[in-house]
């Protein structure tokens, strides 16, 4: 994350995490609970455009399991961290093979860019998303996020039993999954 910091200043932009939250994921320390409100301060830091209608879309639960690896701040429901396979799979272009529980990730682990990610089993969606790029001209927002997921949870509406939507930057399809 750092590397993107970096790279993000030099370019002119806002760092990824310029104004840590109250209370920080720490590097490698045991993951711990927050509440839905350290979350979502941590989370409106990382673009702009926080509003209800992003706290909506992203509808967190009261508390999570938080973990920072060295690139990446995931938050959990259960201590699997299941969204890590998830964003992992999805940045090698793979498919993922398992639906984890509520999740939501920051992956800043790319030379140029932070992408979000969150699995949310009860409305069967997965959501891949760019929060900001050292290469492009204008900053991403958290309405291009929520939209995304607006999208996912329209078309998981239709989706059949066994199959989750996936949106990954593009229009939403849908994959097969094991919970």
């Amino acid at each position: 994350m750092a590397r993107v910091d970096a790279a993000l200043r030099k370019a002119g932009k806002t760092p990824f995490a310029a104004t840590p939250p109250s209370r920080e994921p720490r590097l490698g320390a045991a993951p711990e609970h927050f509440t839905r409100q350290e979350i979502e301060e941590f989370l409106s830091r990382q673009a702009t455009g926080w509003d209800p209608r992003v706290r909506e879309m992203l509808s967190i639960p009261e508390r999570l399991l938080v973990a920072r690896e060295a690139s990446n701040v995931l938050y959990s429901e259960d201590d699997r961290f299941g969204v890590a396979k998830v964003y992992g799979d999805l940045a090698h272009g793979r498919t993922p093979s398992e639906m984890p529980g509520y999740g939501i990730a920051i992956d800043g682990s790319h030379m140029d860019s932070v992408y979000f990610v969150l699995t949310d089993p009860a409305r069967k969606i997965i959501v891949r998303e760019r929060l900001s790029c050292i290469h492009s001209p204008v900053d991403f927002e958290w309405q291009a996020v929520a939209g995304k997921i607006e999208q996912a949870v329209e078309h998981a509406r239709r989706t059949p039993e066994g199959f989750v939507t996936i949106v990954n930057g593009s229009l939403p399809g849908m994959i097969p999954v094991r919970k």
